[in-house]
């Protein structure tokens, strides 16, 4: 009995030793393979990008590293909105040609701003180059484009009443709003409505130095009253902003949204004022 497991004993080790021997040898195979493109590793030249949708066809690239063939690469259009059309099914290389487009066309009359339209374009991974990449996705959106359609008072404020806006509304919205040359500052103020609260989504958020405020952001550079140089910013905090919307929750005539504001004159600031812009039209 012990010279059975003796034996056994033996065969173990002798086992064990030729699985690390076959691995080891199979290790320093893999570490003297080197990889070696062909003419079908294919590439998009990013995995992903973001588009404007302004009518303009939407392009595409893809490479290769070796172009001693010519080849053609199936590829699939994932277009969850159903908005778009692939100008080919398959992208196409001849022989010494590394880079190529493809093009995706759309409609802008079935399209609407503040949607993304995202897509994913792809290929088989059989054909995807080393550290490549075989699928491409996109986000993109129509851009705001407004219309004038109205007249926004800005009164109860520092500056005086006496500033009429042009009131711009944005193409295939009824919520999304510019002010144009805020208390002739030569800035636009752009903002929308969402369930009966006002969002500013320009200009950008200007820090104040000194002041600590939650949420201001800049409404308008200096400009000149005759009585001193001023500067103010609107709160964009949703606590202090006051709306009488209509019911649908739209800035229509009538209508009025209220800030708070703070204003800096000679380098001095002036407390907090209330400021409106009432739709006139």
């Amino acid at each position: 009995m012990k010279n059975n497991n003796l034996v056994k004993k033996l065969l173990s080790v002798v086992t064990a030793f030729v699985l690390v021997f076959a691995m080891s040898s199979c290790n320093q195979d893999l570490m003297n393979t080197t990889f070696t493109p062909d003419n079908n590793d294919v590439t998009f030249s990013t995995p992903s990008a973001k588009y404007t949708l302004n009518g303009e066809p939407l392009v595409v690239t893809l490479q290769r590293g070796v172009a001693k063939e010519a080849i053609s690469v199936k590829l699939t259009l994932n277009d969850p909105a159903g908005v778009y059309t692939l100008s080919s099914s398959s992208v196409s290389f001849a022989a010494d040609e590394y880079v190529k487009e493809v093009s995706i066309s759309y409609e802008t009359s079935q399209l609407k701003p503040i949607t993304d339209y995202a897509f994913t374009l792809s290929f088989d991974a059989k054909d995807k180059a080393a550290g490549g990449y075989n699928s491409f996705s996109a986000s993109a959106q129509m851009p705001l484009n407004y219309q004038e359609k109205g007249v926004a008072q800005m009164v109860g404020n520092y500056l005086g009443n006496g500033y009429a806006h042009k009131l711009y509304i944005a193409e295939h919205t009824q919520n999304y709003y510019m002010i144009e040359n805020v208390a002739g500052s030569g800035l636009n103020f752009e903002f929308n409505t969402v369930g009966g609260e006002v969002n500013i989504t320009a200009p950008a958020f200007s820090a104040i130095s000194g002041l600590i405020a939650k949420g201001l952001k800049f409404a308008s550079p200096t400009i000149d009253v005759g009585v001193g140089p001023v500067t103010f910013w609107l709160d964009c905090d949703p606590a202090y902003i006051l709306t009488a919307l209509d019911s649908n929750g739209y800035f229509s005539p009538g209508a009025i949204i209220q800030f708070d504001a703070i204003y800096q004159m000679n380098g001095k600031y002036y407390g907090w004022y209330k400021v409106q812009f009432v739709r006139a039209q």
